[in-house]
């Protein structure tokens, strides 16, 4: 759908259609904007469900249109190294709920836009989430690379999204492509089951074998996985269902020297990213 119109009221929700819950367009919507300080709705989505992309314009200029979209999240997390702040919990996964892409005309000359991204009830964004702990990342159109994502612009204000409003917020951004639900590694939650403390793996470098050491309140199912630096599963070990304190060794005497991504997760759901290097003795 092609929206000429770039007064920010061309597209509008009425009645019961609440944040364009039960209405939307699931494919392309290309919008007409203009230099104002005012919200153009972009609501798109899936089949499923309505995920409206609420463009909160603070004059942005260079840009004309915008053409969004909703699609399935490219790529896996392998890679994912985004902090909010040098002492800030990394973000552990990027939502596989899906991903918004707000693709411009032109560069922005000036100006900055807030992006209000909302996903309802869908549960594939939910599972996992906490309050305070995720936040929108962004990463260029074309990318299904983990190591792409990035905090939006270098002048983004964060703010922490809450799972009960069904959406997640930030400001000031001057830069457009995809935007995913980064989700933070700690607090964490996961299918009822609550991890306290941290994951700590040592030692690092390592040799035949390293150790994942963890504090979990309630029972689940914890694996731990080795990727090269090709993204390839290189040492799969489960550890079966855990709980309390508990040590895990993991074998990797078979590995070469080199760099590698360990991703430790309960329930299916990522715990613990950290980059590991194997030396040769």
């Amino acid at each position: 759908m092609n929206v000429t119109n770039d007064n920010a009221n061309a597209v509008i929700t009425t009645g019961g259609n609440n944040n364009f819950r039960n209405g939307w367009i699931a494919g392309n919507l290309r919008r007409s904007i203009k230099a104002v300080d005012s919200t153009y709705h972009f609501p798109v989505g899936s089949i499923a469900e309505g995920n409206n992309a609420e463009f909160i314009n603070h004059n942005v200029a260079g840009v004309s249109s915008v053409l969004a979209h909703f699609r399935p999240k490219p790529g896996n997390d392998v890679g994912l190294n985004v902090y909010e702040t040098a002492t800030a919990n990394p973000y552990g996964s990027v939502s596989n709920g899906g991903v918004w892409y707000l693709e411009p005309n032109g560069g922005i000359t000036s100006g900055n836009f807030d992006l209000k991204l909302w996903f309802h009830n869908q549960s594939t964004f939910t599972t996992g989430m906490v309050n305070n702990a995720f936040s929108i990342l962004n990463r260029p159109a074309s990318s299904a690379l983990a190591s792409d994502w990035v905090k939006p612009a270098t002048n983004s204000v964060y703010v922490a999204g809450n799972v009960s409003s069904g959406h997640v917020q930030r400001n000031g951004i001057n830069a457009m492509g995809q935007f995913g639900i980064g989700l933070t590694l700690y607090p964490v939650k996961v299918k009822g089951t609550q991890y306290s403390g941290s994951v700590t793996i040592q030692p690092n470098p390592f040799n035949a074998e390293f150790a994942v050491n963890m504090n979990i309140q309630k029972a689940a199912q914890v694996t731990v996985n080795v990727y090269d630096q090709a993204g390839r599963l290189v040492v799969q070990q489960n550890a079966g269902r855990l709980s309390g304190n508990n040590t895990l060794k993991v074998n990797a005497g078979n590995l070469s020297e080199g760099t590698y991504t360990v991703v430790v997760k309960g329930d299916g759901q990522t715990l613990h990213t950290e980059k590991m290097v194997k030396i040769l003795k």
